[in-house]
């Protein structure tokens, strides 16, 4: 069973073969997407996000970047379509993996939905999705016990999954 470990973005997985390739879950105010567009020059951002409001509300405050492709799709269905399925759209070759996913989905109570940490969901990021040493960032809130069980839920099934797991936690709001 093969385990991608964590590193540095660009670190073993950078390639001659073209620009360093991000997947993100949830585009919010595309803060995430643009900050690592902006310093990660030369590469491509792809950002799925379930709500057009949501994605036409940040285009009207923000220009677009042109190193990032914004898809309006459930991101469990979009891993379905492109990656999981027999009627595989993509090929399952490195150039079509993404070096770091970014995952920031949360539901109506601000809690990471379960599918997104479960071990089958996991599993597929891990074997068709990510390149052999792509990272995966996951974001939580913590904060009262709900929160704290999923935390320790989702813990436990990116251990099994992967090789490296680390957690950084953040205090309070930094703003730059």
């Amino acid at each position: 069973e093969r385990r991608p470990s964590s590193g540095a973005i660009g670190g073993d997985d950078a390639s001659d073969h073209g620009p360093l390739r991000f997947l993100h879950f949830g585009y919010g105010a595309g803060t995430l997407v643009r900050l690592l567009a902006h310093r990660v020059t030369d590469s491509h951002h792809v950002a799925v996000e379930l709500d057009q409001g949501v994605v036409d509300a940040t285009m009207e405050l923000k220009p677009d970047l042109p190193n990032v492709s914004v898809v309006v799709q459930d991101a469990l269905e979009y891993v379905e379509q492109y990656y999981h399925s027999d009627a595989n759209l993509l090929d399952d070759s490195q150039q079509q993996r993404f070096h770091c996913i970014c995952i920031d989905v949360f539901d109506e109570k601000n809690l990471v939905p379960e599918q997104f940490y479960s071990e089958p969901f996991l599993q597929t990021l891990r074997d068709h999705v990510l390149t052999p040493n792509g990272i995966l960032v996951q974001n939580f809130h913590s904060g009262g016990r709900k929160r704290g069980a999923v935390i320790q839920a989702a813990s436990e099934n990116l251990r099994r999954t992967f090789r490296d797991v680390a957690s950084v936690p953040s205090i309070g709001w930094t703003y730059c």
